[in-house]
């Protein structure tokens, strides 16, 4: 079995982790619950009901640590299962691949990918991932690959990522903004807790004293 180096490895690493991480951040899913727990984050800070809507962002905090915890099994897995390290020598035969030490790999395991350049991150049923890089393949083989690759169709290609990327980033800036302005004074519940806490001297509810029918303050 062929060495790789600590370097190589290390590299292999960091890839795997980033592409798994971009693949459960910028999903349409986890756009669609960022939405609702901001969403109601701003009513929340609006309105208030603490019966109403803190159980919901619980709810979508939760759903965010599930997906990390997630995140990191499946990173796990992947590890586990795949060679760390940097294909460069592979052939394009039909629908399969042909790796190094007469391994095989068939298309219809792909699950998605990304290309970037000359470099090609497949990732396959099983947990399994290959790094390809394809510089030093001749022209002819590497149209040939990204051609089975595009077959798959445009799930396998994720081409959702800048949509979802985009969508979080001006959710991000609008909440972040709603919620600020619903701090600031008289705009919102949160301004009046806000107040509160700030100057409790202000909503502490103060008793008249009575007084004696010769003005002398009774005790």
């Amino acid at each position: 079995m062929e060495i790789v180096d600590k370097a190589t490895e290390r590299r292999w690493r960091r890839r795997l982790g980033r592409l798994l991480w971009e693949r459960r951040l910028y999903s349409p899913w986890f756009l669609l619950v960022y939405f609702w727990f901001w969403r109601t984050l701003y009513r929340f800070c609006w309105l208030g009901g603490v019966r109403r809507r803190v159980p919901v962002l619980a709810g979508c905090l939760g759903l965010f640590l599930f997906y990390f915890f997630w995140y990191l099994w499946e990173r796990r897995l992947y590890r586990k299962n795949s060679y760390p390290g940097i294909l460069k020598d592979i052939e394009v035969e039909d629908n399969r691949l042909l790796l190094p030490k007469d391994k095989r790999v068939e298309l219809r395991e792909l699950r998605w990918y990304r290309s970037k350049k000359e470099q090609l991150w497949i990732f396959l049923k099983g947990h399994r991932f290959l790094w390809i890089d394809v510089t030093e393949l001749p022209d002819r083989k590497k149209k040939l690959l990204r051609m089975k690759l595009t077959q798959r169709g445009l799930l396998a290609g994720h081409f959702w990522k800048l949509p979802v990327a985009v969508g979080l980033a001006v959710i991000t800036i609008l909440g972040s903004a709603g919620v600020i302005w619903m701090g600031t004074p008289y705009n919102g519940k949160l301004s009046w807790k806000l107040d509160q806490l700030r100057n409790p001297e202000k909503w502490e509810l103060t008793v008249p004293e009575k007084e004696n029918t010769d003005g002398d303050r009774l005790l």
